[in-house]
């Protein structure tokens, strides 16, 4: 429920060009709904002329959320729009085109109703983020309400301040967030009984989703289908197998055969720039960049996780708030009775596929690292978000044990604490908002 109320309270305090890369996002989406209204070929990347003006004129001018960028917002807005003719794009964002409809199906389906309505260009645009905030509500609300056990850790990585930024933003953050928790939820499901079918399509279905979204770079979560249980009928190992073919199926899909051109984050040579293949060509090089990149930026990587940097990376809520936000999701998990029923090879293919994360995640990140630097540029820490509740739920499992060695767990303390620390997180986020309100507001 605080997802509702915070994510509403996001769509006006952040404009629409706050979020990271939003003007390629945005023109991509502009792209897609072009499409779907019938515009191919030269008039691909043309729009009405009100939206062009609306993006050369604000959108490429805007700086972070201020009084006078609400200003500008309000003194611009128009109900309809009032010239539909259409003309060239002041710009473009062709290497957005590779991705697929999946990573941004909100926001397209928003621009073309506000479209065929008639919206003006700054009405469209809150449309979107309107019916996004739907959308990801809606979908965290699923993901929370399938999960059998670890409900706590999958409403609270949707409630981040940095999520509940993204929850409406011209970005493919939604979609990816919205996917990795409901992949996560399913099989779950599917862990608890292999044997039915429904958990089985529905992991089988977020898998194919997960490997058309953002380039299906976040297929390192495919491994935790390991986890499931082999069926007693049938093909025995259908419930780790058949999602995973969806998964690679996905990929093969929307990356090789649909898209015109190879995705831009592999870089390309002789551009001053390392390419992705640096990691494949040079491992061990590779492995103590990574390494230097997370001792440099560890701090700054987890402020951008837990929200304490929000629009264009601004600290915006002080650093102590991510750091009690990861210590609240630690006691969260390990609050949980049911990762008792996680065994050791359980947590070690989990724990796996956290580190598969931490080591392949920054790789997508060379194409903007110049040739020569010792450590890899541009990673933020938000990137890290799918794997956020696999290191949850590892992390717990290991505290609780701790905690039943110990006799800690059966304590009058411990009771209290685990009975706190949900309406604690929810508060905590709340107090959030101030800091937000606090900086947005006054300047």
């Amino acid at each position: 429920m605080a997802v509702i109320p915070l994510s509403l309270a996001c769509i006006f305090l952040i404009p629409p060009w706050s979020t990271g890369d939003s003007e390629a996002h945005y023109l991509a989406c502009y792209r897609l709904a072009n499409l779907f209204l019938g515009q191919y070929g030269d008039s691909e990347w043309m729009g009405r002329t009100d939206d062009v003006l609306f993006f050369r004129d604000i959108w490429w001018n805007a700086t972070p959320p201020t009084t006078g960028g609400y200003e500008i917002l309000r003194s611009n807005f128009r109900l309809f729009t009032s010239d539909k003719s259409l003309i060239q794009m002041t710009a473009r964002s062709e290497k957005m085109n590779f991705y697929s409809i999946f990573c941004y199906i909100p926001q397209t389906l928003a621009l073309v109703t506000g479209r065929l309505i008639g919206f003006g260009p700054i009405m469209n645009c809150y449309l979107a983020k309107f019916l996004t905030v739907i959308f990801y509500t809606v979908l965290c609300y699923r993901a929370v309400r399938k999960a059998p056990y670890c409900k706590g850790i999958i409403a609270l990585c949707a409630i981040l301040p940095s999520s509940l930024m993204m929850s409406g933003a011209f970005s493919y953050d939604p979609m990816v967030i919205i996917t990795s928790l409901n992949f996560l939820a399913s099989v779950l499901l599917l862990r608890q009984d292999p044997e039915k079918t429904k958990p089985l399509a529905y992991t089988c279905i977020w898998a194919f989703i997960l490997g058309a979204v953002k380039g299906g770079g976040y297929l390192i979560l495919l491994p935790i289908l390991l986890t499931i249980p082999s069926r007693k009928k049938g093909f025995r190992l259908s419930g780790k197998i058949l999602p995973m073919i969806c998964g690679l199926l996905s990929v093969i899909v929307f990356d090789i055969f649909l898209p015109d051109r190879v995705l831009y984050q592999f870089g390309s040579k002789g551009n001053g720039y390392m390419t992705a293949s640096f990691a494949l060509e040079n491992p061990f090089s590779y492995l103590l960049m990574t390494i230097k990149t997370y001792a440099k930026f560890v701090g700054e990587m987890i402020a951008d996780l837990f929200g304490s940097k929000l629009c264009w990376g601004e600290q915006t809520i002080p650093f102590a708030y991510s750091i009690i936000m990861l210590i609240a999701l630690l006691v969260l998990a390990s609050s949980d009775e049911k990762l008792d029923g996680l065994k050791k090879n359980d947590i070690i293919i989990l724990s796996s596929v956290v580190l598969i994360g931490l080591l392949t995640i920054p790789a997508m990140l060379l194409s903007w690292t110049p040739e020569g630097s010792d450590v890899i540029l541009g990673i933020q820490g938000h990137y890290f978000l799918p794997v956020l509740p696999l290191f949850a739920i590892s992390a717990g499992k290991g505290l609780r044990a701790i905690g039943v060695k110990t006799g800690f767990i059966k304590s009058k303390a411990c009771k209290v604490l685990f009975a706190c620390v949900s309406p604690s997180i929810v508060m905590m986020t709340l107090f959030a908002f101030y800091f937000i309100l606090s900086l947005y507001l006054t300047r």
